[in-house]
C-alpha cells in the first residue's frame, strides 16, 4: 500500500493524506504534530509499503520560538514516517531546489533545500546539536539522489531541442549544465528496525 502525503488534487497512490479536506483526502491530518491521526482522531495505520510526498517539505512551518529543535517539524515528520513504514519500505519525496525557478520564487516556501540537504537522514550528524543525535530516523539510500535542471532565459528552447536535437539535449545534461531544478530523493527504512529510543519516540 502506498500513502501520498499532501496529494492536494492529485493523488499518487492508495490513500491520499492532506491537512486540508479535498476530494482525494482518504484522511486530514496535520503533519507537523505527532503521532499523526485523522479529522476523526483515529491514529493514521502503520505498515506501509511507500510514503510519497511531492513538493511537501519546503513548506513545512519553520520551529516556532520555545521549541525543541527535536520538535521542529521536518524532524517530526522523518520520525512519523519512520514508523509509519514496514521495515524495508520506502519514503519518497522531491523538493525544489533553491537555485530552481520556483525554489525561492514561491512566497509560499519557507525551507529550502539543495542536494546535500538530506544527509541527517542517513547519518551524516555533522550539522545536527549532540542532543539531536539520538532522535532522528536513520534511513537507507535505495536510489542515488536526482536531480532535473532547467535552462535561464529565452536562448534557448527546450522544446525545440527535445524535437530537433535531442542527442545535444542528452550532452547538456551529462555535463551537469543549466540551474537545478528539483531534487529526488527515495529512501528506504532499514530491515533491522531501531529500537524506541534510537529514534526519538
Amino acid at each position: 500500500m502506498r500513502l501520498d502525503v499532501g496529494c492536494g488534487s492529485r493523488k499518487d497512490g492508495d490513500v491520499g493524506l492532506d491537512v486540508e479536506p479535498g476530494p482525494n483526502a482518504d484522511i486530514v491530518c496535520d503533519i507537523t504534530k505527532a503521532p499523526w491521526t485523522g479529522a476523526n482522531g483515529e491514529p493514521v495505520p502503520g505498515g506501509w509499503d511507500s510514503i510519497v510526498m511531492h513538493q511537501v517539505l519546503e513548506h513545512l512551518p519553520l520551529r516556532g520560538a520555545g521549541v525543541r529543535q527535536r520538535d521542529d517539524p521536518i524532524f517530526v515528520v522523518a520520525r512519523e514516517v519512520y514508523r509509519l513504514l514496514k521495515p524495508g519500505g520506502v519514503w519518497e519525496f522531491d523538493v525544489p531546489h533553491f537555485r530552481g525557478w520556483g525554489g525561492c520564487g514561491n512566497p509560499l516556501h519557507v525551507r529550502f533545500y539543495n542536494e546535500r540537504s538530506f544527509g541527517w537522514l542517513l547519518g551524516d550528524d555533522r550539522f545536527l546539536e549532540p542532543d539531536l543525535h539520538n532522535c532522528i530516523p536513520r534511513f537507507e539510500l535505495s536510489e542515488p539522489v536526482r536531480l532535473t535542471r532547467s535552462w535561464e532565459g529565452g536562448w534557448l528552447n527546450v522544446w525545440h531541442f527535445r524535437r530537433y536535437a535531442p542527442s545535444f539535449l542528452r550532452a547538456l545534461y551529462r555535463l551537469k549544465l543549466g540551474i537545478p531544478d528539483v531534487i529526488y530523493v527515495k529512501l528506504r527504512k532499514p530491515y533491522r528496525v531501531l529500537g524506541e529510543e534510537e529514534t526519538g519516540g
